[in-house]
C-alpha cells in the first residue's frame, strides 16, 4: 500500500495544497524541499527510514535540477543515516562520499556536526565496515573534523619514544584511538608484537587486540597492507 510519500500523484496533490495563509501563495521548491527534509527527519526518528529516504531522493533530484548545493548537501547527509538505518550500507557509504566531496571544497562542516551523536555513530560504523582505505587522505582528515574532534593531535603528551603522529589520522580521534595510533606508529618503526608490547608496556595479547582494531578501521587484513594504506593517507611522523 502506497503512502503519499511514495505515490507521486498523492504527494503532488498534498504538497500543492499547502499555502501560506497570509501570503496566499504556493510553496516555492525551496520551501517544499525544507518540508520534505524535515519530514524525512521525523520519519527516521519514527523508525521509518525507507520512507524518509524516498523524501530525500526527491529533494536531491530537485536540488540538482535547480542548482541548490545547500539542499543537496543537507539531503545527502541525512540520507547517509537513513540508508544506514534501513540496512542499505553500500548506499549509505555512497551518500557519505558524495556529501564529503561536496562539502570539502567549501570547508562546510556545520551541517554534518548539526546531526549530532547519531550521525557520528553512523560514520564510525561506516568506517568499521568499509575501512579508511575507501577514502582519500583529505577525506579522512575531513571526517575527523566533522565528527567534532577538530584538528588537534590525539596525544595529550608524547608517546614513550617521544614521537607523535601528525596528519589526517591524528585529526580523527574517534577513528583511531590514542593506543591504536601508538601501535600503528610502532608498526611503521618495524617493531614486532613483542617489541611493541615492551615499548608500550602492554601484554602481547593486548597488542594483538589493538592491531586487530587498527586493521579493521583501515580496512586491511595484514601488517604490510596497514602500512601501505596509512602511507596513502599521508601519515607523517615527527620528533617532538
Amino acid at each position: 500500500m502506497q503512502t503519499w510519500l511514495t505515490d507521486p500523484e498523492e504527494r503532488t496533490r498534498i504538497v500543492s495544497s499547502l499555502r501560506d495563509p497570509e501570503l496566499g501563495r504556493f510553496w516555492t521548491w525551496r520551501e517544499e524541499s525544507d518540508f520534505l527534509v524535515a519530514q524525512a527527519r521525523l520519519l527516521k526518528a519514527q523508525g521509518r527510514p525507507a520512507e524518509g529516504l524516498a523524501n530525500l531522493e526527491m529533494v536531491m533530484a530537485r536540488s540538482r535540477a535547480n542548482g541548490s548545493g545547500y539542499h543537496l548537501l543537507a539531503a545527502e547527509i541525512l540520507a547517509t543515516v537513513a540508508a544506514w538505518n534501513d540496512g542499505r550500507h553500500a548506499q549509505a557509504l555512497e551518500y557519505f562520499q558524495l556529501a564529503i566531496a561536496r562539502a570539502r571544497s567549501h570547508e562546510v562542516t556545520q551541517l554534518f556536526q548539526d546531526e549530532g551523536l547519531e550521525f557520528s555513530t553512523v560514520v564510525r560504523a561506516i568506517v568499521r565496515r568499509f575501512g579508511l582505505k575507501v577514502f582519500s587522505a583529505d577525506a579522512v582528515d575531513f571526517i575527523g573534523r566533522i565528527i567534532g574532534q577538530g584538528e588537534k593531535s590525539v596525544f595529550g603528551k608524547p608517546a614513550d619514544n617521544g614521537r607523535r603522529i601528525k596528519g589526517p589520522l591524528a585529526g580523527g580521534k574517534s577513528l583511531l584511538s590514542q593506543r591504536e595510533q601508538q601501535v600503528l606508529l610502532c608498526l611503521h618503526e618495524g617493531k614486532s608484537n613483542k617489541e611493541i608490547a615492551r615499548a608500550l608496556g602492554l601484554s602481547e595479547p593486548t597488542v594483538k587486540f589493538h592491531l586487530k582494531n587498527v586493521f579493521s578501521k583501515l580496512g586491511v587484513s595484514r601488517r604490510a597492507m596497514a602500512l601501505a594504506v596509512s602511507a596513502k593517507l599521508n601519515l607523517r611522523l615527527r620528533t617532538r
